[in-house]
């Protein structure tokens, strides 16, 4: 049984292959949604009213967000290729690789944003678009086979007492990553 699009939307995303799903998911609720539409420069600025609400969306850049569904699938799959060249790699790209990349990590991104903004409470939707964010990044440097992890700085600010920053990605050319709570 699948879960409500808008507990999809705020649960954790460990995988790419989520990601895309959930991009998938949106895009085919958008002709359903959107009851307006207004260009300003290279910008949509989106409108949903729906049962009596009314709710702007996020500006999409229309020169990298792809609406289409299947050709959102097929930019994705040259994305997954490109990632897997990547991870072994191989960086032999052209203008058009970096334009695919740049497409597809801002449609899943904007994607489930539009999704947050249209089915889920604005300030916790802007938590989890956040959250989305970090996780997406950090797939992305997992695909392609760089270290990385979250770590935990301890900043002395008196001699007894530590400020707390957490630092959501720390990623290294090294097989193993070097940093940590202690030695960055």
């Amino acid at each position: 049984m699948q879960i409500s699009l808008a507990e999809d939307l705020q649960r954790k995303k460990a995988d790419l292959s989520e990601f895309k799903d959930i991009a998938i998911r949106i895009l085919s609720h958008l002709d359903n949604v959107i009851t307006g539409k207004s260009a300003y420069n290279d910008y949509l600025l989106l409108v949903s009213d729906y049962a009596g609400i009314r709710k702007s969306l996020r500006p999409i850049n229309s020169k990298l967000f792809i609406f289409d569904i299947d050709e959102f699938k097929n930019e994705y799959h040259k994305f997954s290729e490109i990632l897997r060249n990547l991870s072994l790699r191989n960086f032999n790209f052209g203008k058009r690789d970096y334009l695919t990349i740049d497409k597809v990590t801002y449609t899943l991104q904007q994607s489930i944003g539009i999704g947050l903004d249209l089915f889920v409470e604005s300030n916790s939707a802007k938590k989890h678009v956040g959250n989305r964010f970090e996780e997406l990044i950090k797939t992305i440097i997992d695909r392609i086979n760089i270290s990385n992890k979250k770590i935990i700085l301890k900043i002395p600010y008196t001699s007894k007492d530590f400020y707390r920053c957490e630092t959501d990605l720390v990623i290294s050319s090294d097989n193993i990553l070097k940093s940590s709570s202690e030695n960055t």
